[in-house]
């Protein structure tokens, strides 16, 4: 069974930069947190059934080696680079659709969201392009056959599930807690295959004119005493 794990490579956050106000894109880059994630559910469905294979996928410009090296050392057996733009999760999702056509992959494990956009519409997305079921917020693989036995947790329901195959998996971060990767793990990830392919059909009809960072709002500096609860309450208030 082919699992195939959606990651996105995105501007560090920690070390952002801005020239002039606008977003510097040459700020190093990073594995989206959430996908490491999606790469841990993965491995969880592979400790279960055996035969699986995992493979990453990318949409973008090409990897450098570090990031490369990275994504297989998380326990990827494979990583593809559909190689092509893909400035928004539309056109991304497109191109995934069809590699995943092409390798008939039976489980799509993604991110709930991307650290960049935060927009957490990839999956559905996704799932709908590909005719298969869909589970958000997924906290459990129970057992996966011929259909995948899951739970999904977010702030208002506990669900338990059954998808029948192909389906598109977006994963509750707070379940999946990605592992640093040890020694043995860094090693053996040189000796993965890696490969690029040329994405289709992720023209993308989104035009980035440009990314500003929030403007600034000086600081109102204003102290209030907690003592007389109702006048900082509505002197708070006014400040909403």
């Amino acid at each position: 069974m082919n699992i195939l794990v959606c990651t996105k490579i995105v501007l560090d956050e920690e070390e952002l930069k801005f020239s002039n106000g606008e977003l510097d894109q040459t700020s190093n880059l990073k594995i989206s947190n959430f996908d490491l994630s999606a790469i841990e559910c993965a491995l969880s469905i592979k400790e279960k059934n055996a035969d699986c294979k995992i493979i990453g996928v990318y949409v973008g410009e090409s990897l450098n080696s570090k990031l490369s090296k990275d994504l297989l050392s998380r326990g990827l057996d494979e990583l593809i680079n559909l190689k092509g733009v893909a400035v928004d999760s539309i056109s991304a999702a497109n191109a995934v659709c069809e590699y995943a056509k092409s390798i008939d992959a039976k489980i799509i494990i993604t991110g709930s969201n991307s650290s960049d956009l935060f927009q957490g519409i990839f999956a559905p997305f996704l799932a709908a392009k590909l005719d298969a079921a869909y589970a958000g917020n997924v906290s459990a693989i129970n057992a996966v056959s011929n259909i995948v036995d899951l739970n999904t947790s977010d702030s208002l329901n506990e669900s338990h599930l059954n998808l029948d195959l192909p389906a598109v998996l977006s994963i509750n971060p707070e379940y999946y807690e990605a592992k640093i990767p040890g020694m043995k793990a860094i090693l053996q990830a040189a000796k993965k295959p890696s490969s690029e392919i040329a994405a289709s059909n992720n023209v993308s009809k989104i035009t980035t004119l440009k990314i500003e960072a929030p403007k600034s709002k000086d600081r109102a500096k204003q102290i209030f005493e907690l003592k007389d609860f109702e006048n900082f309450k509505s002197e708070f208030e006014k400040l909403l």
